[in-house]
């Protein structure tokens, strides 16, 4: 499509993932090698409880796939704690294999009861403070991965979209390929004689990153 650069995918479930699908990722410059794919859960009862189509299976097996054919894949995913019925064992299992697929991005809310949904009636309805208690521990296991995964992209150039500037007037605001709007963290350029004769908010620039926390990156114009 001309002048369309960027084309990202979100909101894919695994098992509609095909290798088709993924391959054509891989090979065209124009979509973001970004994997947006809320599994909500990788306890197999859970999951069916929760209507999910996905299995732990099929969503470990799938990733693998991903990082397989897009070695520099982003996923990003979406968990919740919670459900009636969940068990400590269950969370935990949730925990144990947010360990070992380190998705570089999650998002994470407690099961919320709304009347007119079927697991509004569910028994075993979880309480409060138990949902806030996982939730916190789910946040700081992330936590971890999300620095480690950040620490990864250190010295790494990309090309970016200059969003804005921040509130303070100390950045320019940016993002890459690799980060969506509104729900990722972001890319920061000091504000300097050589960047502001450089950086134009709304246009393209190419960064290196040399600093990075747990939720953005750093970098200079190169």
């Amino acid at each position: 499509i001309d002048g369309v650069k960027w084309i990202r995918i979100l909101y894919m479930y695994l098992f509609e993932t095909t290798d088709e699908l993924i391959e054509e990722i891989a090979k065209n410059d124009k979509v973001c090698n970004y994997f947006d794919i809320p599994i909500q859960h990788l306890n197999d009862k859970m999951l069916k409880d929760m209507n999910r189509h996905d299995t732990k299976q099929i969503i470990f097996d799938r990733i693998k796939k991903i990082r397989e054919l897009v070695p520099d894949a982003i996923l990003r995913t979406t968990c919740i704690v919670g459900f009636p019925g969940e068990t400590e064992e269950e969370f935990e299992e949730l925990i144990d294999g947010i360990k070992v697929l380190k998705f570089d991005r999650l998002g994470a809310f407690t099961y919320s009861r709304e009347e007119g949904t079927k697991s509004y009636d569910f028994e075993d309805q979880i309480d409060e403070d138990i949902k806030e208690k996982r939730l916190k521990k789910l946040f700081d296991v992330q936590k971890d991965i999300s620095l480690e995964k950040n620490k990864q992209r250190l010295g790494k150039t990309y090309e970016v979209i200059v969003e804005d500037i921040s509130e303070d007037e100390e950045y320019f605001v940016c993002r890459s390929m690799l980060e969506a709007p509104d729900v990722d963290g972001r890319i920061y350029i000091k504000i300097d004689d050589e960047s502001a004769s450089k950086v134009i908010v709304g246009d393209y620039s190419t960064v290196k990153i040399i600093d990075y926390n747990e939720y953005d990156l750093f970098a200079k114009i190169i």
